[in-house]
């Protein structure tokens, strides 16, 4: 994580604020990298609850959510024949004649073994190094029909040289403004929840300017504002209705509740970190 590396640089104490993914909040954390914030300046009545109290900040001491997705498959009906309803699903469609070699899935250690593990009906944060060798086994037997590691690939599967692709919400919307006959879905039974998040420095030089900027940030008609530009949720209750009329495919910018549900952030957990990495490393070596 690029936030992560600059912070802990000489020039890491010239920020005020920092926004990690929600797996790297808990680390910058416990190296003492943020400050604990004080909730009294933070007009938390502008967050969906729905995104606080998660795993990687229970209390949210140190982060207070800005945006979130997820990752799902998109794919052209007309390719696969079938609906992609599963993990497993998308694991058996790509290796079927026609779909072998236009399959693109995320250039991210976890997320690959999480395909397997989902498809598995396990947690993908598992800490068994067992788990997490036999998800990467059946990453390595499906390399061979992957055609890169590359969840931002718009033209790819827009020009039809990739028929099915691992992206996320937002990713998978510009397509579909581009080809509206792609189908995006969150497979069954699981898949990720990834949040951003506003958070400040442990060294930060100017902590009311950054108390200051959080709150603008948060305010509903900058939350809408910034939803439109990036073309995800941020973290205003009830946002969808609020959204101007002629915003393109704007179910698509969304988690349905039910989806939602199903959605878990993920923990880096050092002790195995390096093996997933290197399990990853396995997988894109047995794809070239």
């Amino acid at each position: 994580d690029a936030a992560f590396a600059k912070l802990n640089t000489a020039g890491g104490d010239s920020f005020d604020i920092v926004v990690p993914s929600s797996d790297f909040v808990p680390v910058m954390a416990q190296r003492g990298l943020l400050q604990k914030l004080d909730k009294s300046r933070i007009p938390l009545k502008y967050v969906d609850s729905a995104l606080l109290a998660k795993s990687f900040d229970p209390h949210n001491d140190y982060s207070i959510p800005k945006d979130y997705g997820t990752i799902g498959v998109i794919y052209d009906p007309a390719a696969t024949k079938h609906p992609i309803a599963s993990w497993q699903d998308f694991l058996d469609a790509g290796a079927a004649p026609g779909i072998s070699g236009k399959v693109e899935v995320p250039d991210v250690p976890d997320e690959n073994l999480g395909i397997a593990l989902w498809a598995a009906g396990k947690d993908w944060n598992t800490d068994s190094e067992s788990e997490l060798r036999q998800a990467a086994d059946v990453m390595k037997a499906f390399a061979k029909h992957i055609k890169a590691f590359n969840e931002f690939d718009v033209t790819g599967v827009t020009n039809g040289s990739v028929v099915m692709a691992v992206v996320t919400q937002g990713t998978a919307r510009t397509m579909m403004e581009q080809k509206r006959s792609l189908k995006f879905v969150i497979p069954q039974p699981a898949s990720e929840l990834f949040v951003d998040n506003y958070c400040i420095v442990a060294k930060a030089p100017d902590v009311n300017q950054a108390y200051s900027f959080i709150d603008f940030m948060l305010q509903p008609d900058q939350q809408v504002k910034e939803c439109v530009y990036i073309g995800y949720p941020t973290a205003l209750p009830n946002l969808e209705p609020k959204l101007p009329k002629n915003v393109p495919l704007r179910d698509a910018i969304f988690i349905k509740p039910a989806d939602f549900a199903r959605l878990t952030p993920h923990v880096i957990h050092p002790s195995v970190q390096g093996l997933v990495e290197n399990l990853y490393n396995e997988i894109q070596a047995a794809a070239a």
